[in-house]
């Protein structure tokens, strides 16, 4: 499988795949210049290489350009089994900003912010399927919304989450405390055949983002630590990786590339707080998220 058709399978364009591509030769022609082999590239060299663009006259974007192909470039070697490591993962220009794990919740914490939420608002049958989908499944919104009736098997005890441009789809496992929430959520819609339910909605889109919004404040009440349902998926994924290897957690995250999964290798607040304070900005502006100050 080449670069090119590894891009086309995760959706780009032919546009795209044609200006990734020619941001890709001018790293190799930097691998040539300085006699280095794809599976030489550390942290340092990759910022040699940006050093580099930047004596050249590239501007910050192109840089930030390049940086995001190689990303997707030695993501491409780990899937085809050629490379082992992703040097860019985690590196990202100074002045962009980085939505990395912060604020990580247990999922002690997160089980029983479920039971508590159910047994006060029991009457809320869309919030709890939602916050279950959230905390045992760890989907987006957007996952969420796209859920059809028959993608709850109910008698497998699975759910099928399907791709999208953005992720990945894959089949995930029902917890025995939320099979009750879905099931009720099925039946609503009626005794249909399976012809029938195709296509259909296992929760209603159109009301959805403020059913959301709704389950968030109820949630803060609950646990004023809770932010966002982003904070709610970002500690599952944690969570995850406490328990099974990076690529059984990029399929159940449905990440399409296992540097969004590395994101997450975190074991809490502390272990962030060391990655950030290890590298510091250099001169052309390269950073590891959350470091203001410079050498």
């Amino acid at each position: 499988m080449s670069f090119k058709d590894y891009l086309q399978r995760n959706g780009y364009s032919a546009a795209t795949i044609c200006t990734y591509e020619k941001y890709l030769q001018v790293f190799i022609d930097w691998l040539g210049q300085e006699l280095l082999h794809p599976d030489a590239v550390t942290y340092t060299e990759l910022l040699d290489c940006m050093r580099w663009l930047q004596a050249k006259g590239c501007s910050r974007a192109t840089v930030k350009a390049v940086l995001g192909v190689l990303r997707h470039f030695f993501d491409w070697r780990i899937a085809a089994g050629v490379g082992g490591h992703n040097p860019a993962a985690g590196v990202y220009i100074k002045g962009i900003p980085r939505r990395l794990p912060a604020g990580m919740l247990e999922m002690d914490t997160l089980q029983a912010l479920y039971r508590d939420y159910c047994e006060q608002y029991g009457s809320t049958l869309c919030g709890r399927v939602i916050l279950g989908l959230l905390v045992f499944q760890g989907l987006t919104v957007r996952e969420i919304r796209r859920l059809e009736i028959t993608d709850v098997q109910l008698r497998e005890g699975m759910l099928q989450v399907r791709s999208g441009r953005a992720y990945n789809g894959r089949r995930l496992k029902l917890e025995a405390v939320q099979m009750r929430q879905l099931e009720r959520c099925v039946r609503a819609h009626g005794e249909l055949s399976k012809p029938a339910m195709r296509g259909m909605r296992l929760l209603n889109g159109h009301y959805l983002s403020g059913e959301v919004s709704k389950l968030l404040r109820a949630l803060k009440k609950l646990h004023p630590a809770i932010k966002s349902v982003q904070q709610i998926r970002g500690s599952v994924i944690t969570e995850w990786l406490h328990c099974y290897n990076v690529r059984q957690v990029q399929y159940m995250a449905g990440h399409k590339y296992a540097s969004s999964t590395q994101r997450y290798q975190l074991t809490g607040l502390e272990d962030l707080q060391a990655q950030l304070e290890q590298h510091h900005p250099i001169e052309i502006g390269l950073r590891t998220h959350g470091d203001d100050h410079t050498k």
